[in-house]
């Protein structure tokens, strides 16, 4: 991947260029010395790793590389200002899909970070309502049954290089950060606004962890923060929002079961899956690309709702999509079955699967997957109440989710062991034909559609040790672990330097032609990602020697 030439100083209209740099290859960590002894802020930006998000800081921005990395001048710290350090857009490298949402985090006071994540997004929103920064990494971590070193360190960094007690928490909050990133999309596509409603679940979760619920009941409970949601929307100010909904109670009632689905999916998977994994990598990518193709059919459910009439929504009714999912395994469940999809197909070691496009197509068109599990979920559900035993949808998620259900040889024998668990007078054998042949119907469709679904190039994975070792490593650097130079100073040449001056002067004239658009940071994100620098398509012999002396 090219490296990137960019520290673009912004203005609150325009975008001047300051200075240019390499920023890149840098670790989770505090500010250090670059190579010319410049001072830096750097940092790391995790969902999973997250490349080419915007980063931006106190008037300074930049974009970050495959590993999440990035790093500002230190003149983006302003002593005695509250320092928030903002990303947003980018590719998950997990997924290889689009990040949706944004991730904040405090820069301390000595200017140093570690990691850029939604765990320091919930540490943002408690400190921007008053509480101390260390109070409130104390209060998550609790409530995330965590330590706070492990909530400030990096989760796939610790999977590869942590003690066997790091590492499980390292699961742990890796399974968390899934399930929050989720709960907050589902919301997010449920109204205008989408990053006005992803800021509001933040700060609505993380009050509810302030007020003392562990996670675990902020997830099961997703109906009472549809409620806070709702309430923290109608407060705000009309600047933050494109449009006050009327019928946004409704519709973030509906998204609150899609949101409650997914939650309970992520949560019931067994974090040690990232634990015990020899290539945590490869482990994250199979688990967040099942977690996608569930979520994306939920989200395609939930975006129905913008163009119903009041009357529509109220009658709204997804429920065959939920019980679907839930009768094919949940997370667990859609891994396998794309495993093995893959394997049907002979997917070469180069080739990946495109999350988005085996959803399409998998529970789209004429494809009736979901539409036949959720009959058989039904008829699972009425023999389990056949001798007056209550069966709610929690019961039904611990049947068919728990212990990995679906993965295990004999679906419906695994099944019956969860019935037996609870107590229900209950023979399932005679679901089973059904069962088996919505099974075979079910795997046929997938089979077809990851063939669709085949990208010919998988999304790179970070190369460790590509670059040189940090000059100056921090004390708490794994010594096993590379990391590269985060900032080199350079003068360009003058063929450069003019193209950059054309360049900002076209981004000043769009700017000042459409003022309601000059703070949009999509449109920054697009305009920083089209800056030209000496790595990119060098044209003279100076900018190539250049080029080659910046690059890691």
């Amino acid at each position: 991947m090219k490296k990137r030439v960019k520290n673009i100083a912004l203005s609150l209209c325009v975008i001047s260029l300051m200075s240019m740099s390499i920023v890149g290859c840098g670790s989770s960590g505090g500010g250090s010395s670059s190579s010319t002894g410049e001072e830096i802020l750097e940092g790391v930006a995790i969902d999973g790793y997250i490349d080419e998000a915007l980063v931006t800081m106190n008037g300074y921005a930049t974009l970050t590389y495959s590993d999440g990395t990035w790093g500002l001048p230190k003149e983006a710290y302003k002593k005695g200002a509250q320092n928030i350090v903002e990303v947003v857009g980018g590719i998950d490298i997990s997924t290889g899909e689009k990040y949706e949402g944004f991730l904040k985090a405090v820069v301390t006071d000595d200017g140093s970070i570690r990691v850029v994540n939604l765990f320091s997004s919930l540490v943002v929103a408690m400190v921007q309502n008053g509480v101390p920064q260390a109070l409130a990494e104390e209060k998550i971590a609790k409530q995330l049954g965590v330590t706070v070193e492990s909530l400030n360190s990096d989760p796939i960094t610790i999977l590869r290089t942590g003690t066997p007690q790091q590492k499980r928490e390292a699961g742990i909050l890796l399974q968390q950060s899934l399930a929050i990133q989720k709960i907050a999309e589902i919301f997010s596509k449920s109204i205008v606004s989408e990053n006005s409603v992803f800021s509001a679940v933040i700060n609505s979760m993380s009050q509810r962890l302030y007020d003392g619920k562990s996670f675990g009941s902020v997830v099961s409970d997703i109906e009472t923060l549809a409620k806070d949601l709702q309430s923290r929307l109608t407060k705000m100010d009309i600047n933050e929002l494109t449009t006050i909904d009327p019928n946004m109670g409704t519709k973030l009632l509906s998204a609150s079961r899609a949101a409650q689905t997914i939650g309970t999916m992520i949560t019931r998977f067994d974090p040690s899956t990232f634990e015990n994994s020899d290539n945590i990598y490869a482990t994250l990518r199979s688990k967040a690309k099942a977690i996608e193709i569930i979520s994306n059919q939920l989200e395609s459910e939930i975006e129905k709702l913008e163009s119903m009439t009041p009357t529509a929504l109220l009658g709204f009714d997804y429920q065959n999509t939920i019980k679907g999912l839930m009768m094919l395994g949940g997370v667990d469940g859609i891994e396998a079955l794309m495993i093995r999809a893959q394997q049907s197909i002979g997917m070469g070691e180069n080739q990946e699967l495109d999350a988005s496009a085996f959803s399409k197509s998998f529970f789209g068109g004429d494809s009736t997957v979901l539409q036949e599990q959720a009959l058989v979920y039904d008829e699972i559900k009425v023999l389990c109440g056949a001798s007056g035993a209550k069966v709610d949808e929690s019961d039904m998620a611990d049947m068919l989710l728990g212990a990995n259900t679906r993965v295990k040889q004999g679906h419906v024998d695994a099944v019956q062991e969860q019935a037996d668990s609870k107590g229900y007078n209950t023979d399932l054998s005679r679901v089973e034909p059904k069962v088996d042949a919505a099974d075979s119907k079910t795997e046929e469709q997938a089979k077809e559609s990851a063939q669709e679904a085949v990208q010919e190039e998988a999304y790179p994975e970070p190369v460790e040790g590509e670059c040189t070792e940090r000059s100056t490593p921090r004390e708490e650097t794994p010594p096993s672990v590379q990391y590269a130079p985060a900032f080199r100073a350079a003068t360009l040449p003058a063929d450069v330097e003019a193209e950059l001056d054309e360049s900002d002067k076209e981004l000043n004239d769009f700017n000042r032609e459409n003022p309601e658009k000059a703070n949009d940071k999509e449109i920054l994100y697009e305009q920083l990602k089209t800056k030209k620098g000496p790595t990119e398509e060098p044209n003279n012999e100076e900018s190539k020697r250049l080029a080659a002396e910046l690059r890691c």
